[in-house]
């Protein structure tokens, strides 16, 4: 009796603490399955923090539209000359020739040439003169007159006052090749002074 009494507390003991040790492993698997990770799974905060792959084709398209928008803004901005593109630029039209001032005087030349030409000088002071080409330089005092023959055409003749005022000029002619020249003085500044032309047809002009 004694030793049966002892196997069936035994046997109790051991049924308990079977259950104790299915029970505690029971509860270890759901807490495992709950909290554990799987070798391909990644935890949902890990997730969250890394970045989603952009996709390709995405960014080549946005490379594009950005691209357009600068070539377009450039083209608006930049000038016709700068872009390749020539100008139309509005050309003035040329403005007729100003007509030739009028000749002071006409002579009849004779031959390529004019017999005689003489040179009157009342400034008031010395003036040198000069034919281009054909005489040197020479003086000429005031209230006298020079005589200048066989002058061929065309002429130039130079006429400076030594006081460096200015100098006018008048001409006449009264027989063929021959052309007197009147210097006096001067007191307004225009675009008529010091230089006496004769044209081969004997036109005369100053300056």
């Amino acid at each position: 009796m004694a030793i049966g009494g002892t196997l069936k507390r035994l046997g109790i003991v051991a049924a308990t603490f079977g259950g104790l040790v299915i029970a505690s492993f029971a509860q270890l698997v759901p807490a495992q399955a709950q909290t554990g990770v799987g070798d391909n799974d990644q935890p949902e905060s890990l997730q969250e923090l890394q970045p989603v792959p952009s996709n390709d084709g995405d960014r080549a398209a946005r490379l594009r539209t950005l691209q357009q928008g600068v070539l377009i803004r450039n083209a608006a901005t930049q000038s016709p000359a700068s872009s390749g593109i020539p100008s139309t630029s509005t050309v003035s039209p040329i403005s007729p020739a100003q007509e030739q001032e009028a000749a002071i005087a006409v002579v009849k030349p004779v031959g390529n040439q004019l017999s005689s030409v003489s040179l009157t000088n009342d400034t008031g002071t010395t003036v040198t003169y000069q034919v281009i080409g054909d005489t040197t330089r020479r003086m000429l005092m005031m209230d006298e007159s020079a005589m200048l023959q066989g002058i061929p055409l065309p002429a130039t003749i130079t006429v400076v006052r030594q006081d460096e005022g200015l100098v006018g000029i008048s001409a006449t002619s009264s027989e063929d090749g021959m052309l007197e020249i009147s210097l006096t003085p001067e007191i307004a500044l225009d675009d008529t002074q010091g230089v006496i032309r004769i044209q081969e047809d004997g036109q005369v002009f100053v300056n």
